[in-house]
């Protein structure tokens, strides 16, 4: 709850005005039910017949009441909307901005579905109590305490019908809470699961339709739905229930207080307001029992809500697990170097890297091979940062990694994924990505990485429209535009993670043909691939075996003296030297 009030207070002058339009609604409410009172007692039953005079006077005092209500209303819901809306759109960018600052590890202890979740979903059930709470909750006590107030004023001797009706629903409404409660936390877990199967899913339907899984699919998620769907048909089934009962509670009575008022209507010394009295007091105690309702009603989405403002509360309160410096060097050369460096994966059991000793000098082109699994990936994802050492040192020009400031990092490296991610927009805006450079240099990256050649055969070229996650691109294209946007700005550490696997022998050449050239010869470039063909030039190799460095020296020393590059070698370009065609 402390965090709603820190958004609250943000918005306190539409938060108040809120609370001062649903007072004034809830009072007019109250006073009507006195003025029916007025209206039978002074107007019909006080002068033997109608006095029209009197109706009219408290007719017109009744619609004045009604519009003045009806205003105060209109408005609250509209502030209380446009509060519930700014507190949402604050909480989604808070909580964006968050996610942000974690590292990979941070997002990958979450999931990303769990996010997805806790970012939209969770989110809109703390909008809705919002908007419940200063449109409706804070309507009801002064319903509930008014209602009760007038009342018990207009009919003392029927006390104990208001006090058994408050005593049935405040009872009925704890045990379904305590019911409810653990229940809506269940129902957000298993929103998270039913996304990250559609998510995963949808990510990989090339992979569910190669392999005709869509029947285990369907199955895997019709169970979780089903499950879901069970959780939704407790609470129908639950609410069904409480409702009726309600009403026939509130029914009983009032047919009671008919029964008895009838009685002191009729008795020898009758008495003639008896009416007027009952039918306000009936008034009332349907007020009580609206006010008891709605806000049991209320209280079960707030306890739906307070799941989700713990699930959010988490996300701003967790701390990015990588802390950065302010301040620190500002510019780098490219000197990189492993200090007996392991690194283990949060829960795994075993390290993916092992005593890693190495020092790249700036300017250098770095192969990096070695079979699946041996720590490729994760070698260059501590140069990122995007992972802590788990032991060792890790330096950059000399300084440890740890005491570099995050924007120096990203300003100076640039990573190309094997698996190229574009974002909806146009070509220009994945190119560039944000950074400031200028129409020259962003042409200059797309030819060196062969991209230039079919975007400016399009008829918007840099213009062109780029659909979400690159889908109106072939992969070739997408690793290419992925290349020059790594390739913008000459970053001082350029890392290419088996970034031209789906370029052509041809296209292939052509990008490191230009790697090598004299306008990239001051950068460090570290190339991890799969064919020898990609790092058969450059200027030193890593090898890495099951987590540890087992080779680095330049091709030709490796071929001449290293078992585990010669057994690569080979296998792809045969004992001859020349490919391998088998």
């Amino acid at each position: 709850m402390d965090i709603l009030m820190i958004y609250l207070k943000k918005y306190k002058v539409n938060a108040i005005l809120s609370i001062l339009l649903v007072s004034i609604s809830a009072l007019t409410a109250l006073f009507i039910p006195k003025l029916i009172q007025f209206v039978v007692n002074d107007g019909i039953m006080a002068h033997g017949g109608p006095d029209v005079e009197i109706m009219h006077r408290y007719g017109i005092y009744m619609i004045l009441l009604a519009a003045l209500g009806l205003v105060c209303g209109v408005i609250n819901s509209v502030s209380s909307a446009r509060l519930s809306q700014n507190i949402g759109a604050d909480m989604r960018s808070d909580g964006f901005k968050r996610v942000q600052e974690y590292s990979y590890e941070d997002i990958e202890k979450f999931k990303s579905a769990n996010l997805i979740v806790r970012l939209t979903n969770d989110i809109n059930q703390i909008q809705t109590v919002v908007m419940l709470m200063f449109s409706t909750l804070m309507r009801m006590p002064i319903l509930l305490v008014g209602a009760i107030i007038f009342g018990l004023t207009t009919m003392p001797s029927l006390w104990w019908t208001m006090l058994l009706l408050i005593i049935i629903i405040v009872f009925v409404m704890f045990l379904v809470l305590r019911k409810m409660g653990p229940m809506f936390g269940k129902f957000q877990i298993q929103l998270d699961k039913i996304n990250s199967i559609i998510k995963e899913n949808f990510i990989g339907a090339r992979v569910v339709k190669s392999f005709v899984t869509e029947e285990k699919e369907e199955a895997r998620f019709d169970k979780e739905n089903d499950a879901l769907r069970g959780f939704n048909l407790s609470v129908g089934r639950t609410m069904s229930v409480v409702m009726p009962s309600f009403m026939l509670v509130a029914n009983l009575l009032v047919a009671v207080v008919i029964y008895l008022t009838a009685g002191i209507a009729t008795s020898g010394d009758g008495n003639p307001e008896a009416v007027g009295q009952m039918l306000t007091f009936i008034n009332y105690l349907s007020q009580v029992m609206f006010a008891l309702i709605i806000g049991g009603m209320v209280t079960m989405q707030f306890s739906r809500a307070f799941v989700s403002l713990k699930r959010y509360d988490e996300i701003i309160k967790t701390q990015p697990s990588i802390k950065y410096p302010e301040k620190g060097i500002e510019k780098l050369t490219g000197e990189i170097e492993f200090k007996n460096v392991t690194f283990t994966y949060p829960e795994a059991t075993y390290p993916s890297l092992t005593d890693i000793s190495l020092k790249i000098n700036a300017g250098e082109k770095i192969g990096l091979v070695g079979p699946t699994g041996s720590g490729k990936s994760t070698l260059v994802h501590l140069i990122l940062r995007l992972f802590d050492v788990t032991n060792g040192e890790l330096l950059l020009d000399g300084v440890n990694i740890k005491k570099i400031p995050k924007s120096t990092l990203r300003d100076n490296i640039s990573i190309v994924l094997q698996k190229p991610i574009l974002f909806s927009g146009t070509i220009q805006q994945n190119l560039i990505n944000g950074n400031d450079v200028n129409e020259e240099e962003m042409k200059k990256a797309a030819h060196d990485a062969q991209a230039a050649e079919f975007i400016e055969r399009m008829s918007d070229e840099y213009a062109s429209n780029v659909q979400m996650r690159g889908s109106n691109f072939s992969g070739g294209q997408k690793q290419r535009l992925s290349i020059a946007r790594g390739l913008i700005g000459n970053p001082p550490i350029l890392i290419l993670d088996d970034s031209t696997s789906a370029l052509d022998s041809k296209s292939e050449k052509k990008v490191k043909d230009a790697l090598y050239s004299k306008s990239h010869k001051n950068e460090t470039i570290i190339i991890i691939a799969q064919k020898i063909s990609s790092i058969i030039e450059a200027d030193r190799v890593i090898v890495l075996h099951e987590g540890r460095l087992v080779g680095f020296d330049t091709p030709a020393n490796l071929l001449d003296n290293n078992t585990f590059y010669q057994e690569i070698y080979y296998s792809q370009r045969g004992k001859d030297g020349e490919k391998n065609e088998q």
